[in-house]
């Protein structure tokens, strides 16, 4: 046969075979799992289906039922597996209408409760799936410890300003066994749960309700970590009571020795179907800048109806009082004017304010439908005394100094809500969507403020008298459409309407006269209207979405005082975004987003008013400002190497900003009159900031992080590496100034995770920062960090815990610049009872006595040193008590 004619056979078959199996028909298959003894469900199980073509992963729901779509062969292999149950494994036939599999009942493993309490040697992380799963018995606890102190050492994952992340993604939610036992908060089954209850932690990703309705099973979807665990609890109750007594170990002001106390308690209810909780305390030992005082109470609940319908609710009231003092000092660099120029703040504040939150959630969800809405109230009372010296000096000799003393009492309401609908129709084909919001707030404010500069007579005595309010309705309408079972669009309209009004007389209470530049009385009507169209593709590997959008605002603003003015301003502009999220495995993503976004300037921002409340610092407004616009990037890269318990990411991220609203910064060197702010003389040695538009913004930066296990410490090892670079434009007089910063840093930590005796974690991190700009001035500083945490159980149940933190700051370009700071924190205590639930313990906080804290930055001419004075030095003794309770619900429950 010849070559041609066996190429065209070849072709033709293997044309008519393609032809036969796009005519397949695809089948799916249905079923539930359950544990055989008490035939509950099992949530979480993984079910796994092999065929010809392609093999496929999915685990069960909350009701432990599992659903697999489009499988193309007719024949396939079934295995279910579950921790701690035996697999289950079937050859199941697929019928073109579906399959429906009697539920299967998986039955216990044969091993005993003690032999997987002592597992100790199973590998940190594991994979099922898409399921990452990290093996909770390879962490040595105590009895007592919360589920929290597993997260906290395992590789990859991350607690930092209240979000937990797994590989760089914020988890949204944690269930307990597969149900919301906790409720929709993500800490608190971590914070309650026991930890030697907990056997498995997976992590995977669900649709949000929002797109459930859409019946896209690769839509939208948020992350979530699963506790699996022995007791299989159906609710938890929680009670925390503690307090303290102690003094500090410095003298006061007074010559005395201040107090020190807290005291505190809270109750817990957790269910799947229902949740309630009371919390109340007061202290004045948290640590932080200055001395700070709080007495709290909350109140919240949960109830859920079903799958459909989710109601909660929460109250809040705090009462908090902080007293703080600062100094800040700016050195400037040499110029024609001066060799030498520095500028001294001191300032002591003291602020008070009482809190009333109230807020209520209300979800509705069916097939078709998602119904959500929200509305919040705030009432806030506030009082606020603050003390500020400034002295400004040239060449060595004193050009002024400025005090000012103030006192402001104010109270405001803000009253809220968000309502939005969707609805999808022919099993999420296409569908729309429907929002409506509202705010309505109020201020009011009344003071003082006493003025005087050295270098003049003068002195004011201002009487303040401020009030204001906004009102703000929006609304929004959308539609989507799904076709070829991959592909979604969309169009969107919103528009919003603001209005508010701001007042505020102030009256010299030595001449009578009104003060017209901290006078005013203006209205603004704010109108936007945004318009977005947007395109998706989407497989279980891919996710692309490009979206275009459009936003037009009107800003009308009337002042009646000082000068009646009418100002209509129009911005516009054109808002793209795209983001691709891609599943290389498992256990490898990569993300890409792109997005563009304008900042408007704010209406103080605008004014052409001049602000002297400190006459060294002025500052004015720009009617002439532009919007900005801003470009972002961002490239994500995770990886886990699951066998060996290695996590890898790597991630770059960049801004391009146009008109970026910048400052524009004049010194005088000489008392001059400022006609455009009706003949203001602005004193020898003050400086003018307004804002004005400047191109050639940017940053960038570009970031990789690696953790791992190392088996012969017994701990994981963390490290984490960046450098980042950025360039930021400001006006010096008329001359255009860049300052450009580089800044490398590397950081590393290691955590214990298996000693039962000691638990320690160590943390570092180095930072050099080179910022030079076009005045030819240099800044080189070096940041070292290092925090440590070891806690030594000498006994069964004596323990003593030490925290110490270092910090250095080194400064290359000028001398006398270096800063040592040191903290220690030091306990002594004792557990009590027999899991632990109570404790004892005398504490010293800050033995030495490190008593501010320290940072500095270069700005575009000077270099600025501030330091916060800390809480200060205490000791104090403790007691608390913790009760858990775990178990089955009750018929009546």
């Amino acid at each position: 046969m010849k070559p041609y004619i066996r190429f065209t056979f070849a072709f033709l078959l293997s044309l008519s075979a393609g032809t036969a199996l796009a005519q397949t028909k695809t089948g799916s298959l249905h079923g539930v799992v359950v544990d055989s003894a008490q035939r509950v469900p099992l949530i979480g199980a993984t079910v796994t289906v092999a065929s010809l073509f392609d093999t496929v992963t999915v685990i069960t729901d909350r009701q432990g039922a599992f659903s697999i779509g489009r499988i193309r062969d007719t024949l396939v292999r079934t295995r279910i597996s579950y921790i701690g149950y035996r697999d289950f494994s079937s050859r199941v036939r697929i019928e073109p209408k579906g399959t429906r599999m009697d539920t299967v009942a998986l039955g216990t493993a044969d091993y005993q409760l003690e032999a997987a309490v002592v597992q100790g040697e199973r590998p940190l992380m594991g994979q099922r799936g898409d399921t990452l799963i990290y093996h909770a018995e390879a962490i040595r606890v105590l009895p007592g410890d919360e589920s929290m102190q597993l997260v906290l050492r395992m590789p990859g994952m991350e607690v930092k300003d209240g979000k937990i992340t797994v590989m760089g993604k914020v988890v949204e939610r944690t269930y307990v066994d597969g149900r919301p036992l906790f409720g929709e908060n993500s800490e608190s089954a971590l914070q309650y749960l026991e930890a030697r209850d907990v056997i498995d932690i997976q992590v995977y990703e669900e649709l949000v309700e929002e797109e459930k309705i859409k019946n896209n099973a690769n839509g939208k979807k948020r992350t979530v970590m699963n506790l699996i665990t022995r007791s299989k609890p159906e609710k938890s109750i929680n009670v925390r009571v503690e307090g303290g007594y102690g003094t500090d170990l410095d003298e006061g002001a007074d010559g005395r020795h201040g107090e020190r106390y807290r005291a505190g308690g809270t109750y817990r209810y957790f269910s799947e179907k229902r949740s309630m909780g009371v919390r109340a305390g007061t202290n004045n030992s948290s640590q932080g800048s200055g001395y700070n005082k709080n007495t709290y109470a909350s109140a919240d609940f949960s109830k859920r109806w079903g799958k459909e319908f989710f109601i909660d609710g929460n109250y809040s009231y705090n009462n908090d009082f902080n007293r703080s003092q600062s100094i800040s000092r700016q050195v400037y660099f040499p110029t024609e004017d001066y060799q030498s120029r520095t500028y001294d703040d001191t300032s002591r504040t003291e602020n008070g304010s009482q809190n009333h939150h109230v807020s209520l959630h209300m979800r509705y969800n069916t097939k078709n439908d998602f119904l959500f809405f929200a509305p919040n109230a705030r009432f806030s009372r506030s009082v606020s005394r603050s003390y500020r010296g400034a002295l400004n000096m040239l060449d060595g000799e004193t050009l002024n100094r400025v005090a000012t003393s103030q006192r402001s009492d104010g109270d405001s309401y803000n009253i809220s809500e968000n309502l939005a609908w969707s609805h999808a129709f022919k099993e999420g084909k296409h569908g729309f969507n429907l929002s409506a919001d509202g705010t309505l707030s109020k201020n009011n404010d009344d003071g003082w403020q006493v003025d005087s500069l050295s270098s003049t007579s003068d002195r004011t005595y201002l009487e303040n008298t401020a009030e204001g309010h906004n009102r703000s309705v929006s609304g929004g309408i959308g539609y989507f459409y799904r076709f070829k079972e991959k592909y979604s669009v969309g169009v969107n309209y919103h528009i919003s309407y603001e209005n508010s009004r701001s007042k505020r007389l102030a009256v010299d209470r030595f001449t009578g006269q009104v003060d017209t530049s901290l006078t005013y009385d203006y209205s603004r009507n704010y109108t936007t209207q945004n318009y977005t169209f947007n395109i998706s593709h989407f497989t279980e590997k891919l996710y692309f979405a490009v979206n275009a959008g459009y936003r037009s605002s009107r800003l009308n603003k009337d002042e009646a005082f000082p000068d009646e003015r009418r100002d209509r301003i129009t911005f516009r502009s054109f808002q793209p975004s795209a983001s691709l999220n891609y599943t290389i495995s498992p256990t490898r993503r990569i993300y890409v987003n792109y997005s563009s976004n304008a900042q408007q300037p704010g209406v103080e921002q605008l004014r052409n008013e001049l602000n002297y409340q400190n006459p060294l610092s002025l500052s004015g407004g720009n009617p002439d400002l532009k919007q900005s616009n801003m470009h972002s990037v961002y490239i994500g890269y995770t990886a886990a190497k699951t066998e060996k318990s290695r996590t890898f990411s790597l991630n770059f991220n960049g801004s391009v900003t146009a008109r970026e609203i910048a400052t524009k910064q004049v010194f005088f060197t000489e008392d001059t009159p400022l006609p455009e702010y009706n003949g203001y003389i602005a004193p020898k040695g003050a400086t003018l900031t307004t804002p004005v538009n400047v191109n050639g913004a940017g940053s960038m930066r570009l970031g990789a992080g690696y953790s791992l296990p190392v088996k012969a410490l017994d701990i994981t090892f963390s490290a984490n590496a960046g450098c980042a670079y950025s360039r930021r434009p400001t006006y010096i007089g008329d001359e255009l100034n860049y300052t450009n910063s580089l800044s490398p840093n590397l950081s590393l930590s290691l955590i214990g995770n298996k000693s039962l005796v000691y638990q320690f974690s160590l943390y570092t991190n180095t930072a050099y920062n080179r910022t030079s700009n076009s005045r030819k001035s240099d800044n080189n500083t070096i940041n070292q960090t290092v925090a440590t945490n070891l806690t030594v159980n000498i006994v069964k149940k004596i323990y003593v815990t030490a925290n110490y933190n270092y910090s250095l700051y080194h400064n290359f370009s000028y001398a006398d610049g270096d800063v040592n700071t040191h903290i220690l924190n030091l306990t002594f205590g004792c557990k009590l009872f027999k899991k632990r639930q109570g404790d004892i313990n005398i504490t010293a906080y800050d033995l030495l006595n490190r008593t501010a804290n320290f940072s500095t930055s270069m700005l575009a001419d000077y270099i600025s040193y501030n330091w916060t004075q800390r809480s200060g030095r205490y000791l104090m003794l403790n007691l608390s008590y913790k009760f858990d309770k775990t178990g089955k619900l009750k018929k009546r429950d």
